[in-house]
């Protein structure tokens, strides 16, 4: 009997670690599904709750680069400096920005993500809005349609590029 219940405790423990395996080793998230994630954690590493002190600017800023190519092309039209970012400037730029505001909450609306055939690069398209409170109590916001150009680097999807997206109107 002790040696039956050894043996399905064994087989259990088996079973456990396979599975574990499984889902370590497989990559089982779609390239949509990441393209989502990444930029949805540009968003929350933007975003600046009323009361986030000194810590949490640096902690978020110095995320961001992770997120980007280095150098990227960045061309906003008035928010910041249009030009190549290294992974340094876009942490500065982000303290810099985040300094400024009590919150700030980005947002991403009406996204269109489009994958090349050879799976390295993808171009997603979306409307950004801005949303935040100065340091003086001035009220900001803005909304971009902009082009964010991805590549994949070493399995991880990453910002290379991004700009105002020219939209004819009829």
């Amino acid at each position: 009997m002790v040696r039956k219940i050894r043996i399905v405790i064994l087989l259990l423990i088996m079973i456990a670690a396979a599975i574990g395996a499984w889902y370590f080793f497989a990559d089982t998230e779609s390239d949509e599904a990441h393209l989502r994630r990444v930029l949805s954690e540009i968003v929350l590493n933007i975003t600046k709750r009323d009361g986030d002190g000194t810590t949490s600017n640096l902690i978020h800023s110095k995320a961001l680069p992770g997120y980007f190519t280095s150098p990227c092309h960045v061309s906003l039209g008035g928010y910041v400096d249009s030009g190549d970012f290294t992974s340094e400037s876009i942490t500065n730029n982000s303290m810099r920005i985040r300094s400024m505001f009590r919150s700030l909450s980005p947002a991403i609306k009406d996204l269109y993500l489009e994958i090349a055939p050879d799976g390295k690069t993808a171009t997603a398209d979306f409307a950004a809005s801005i949303r935040g409170v100065l340091n003086n109590g001035e009220e900001a916001e803005g909304i971009r349609d902009l082009r964010c150009k991805m590549v994949k680097q070493d399995g991880k999807w990453k910002v290379g590029a991004v700009n105002i997206r020219e939209v004819l109107e009829k």
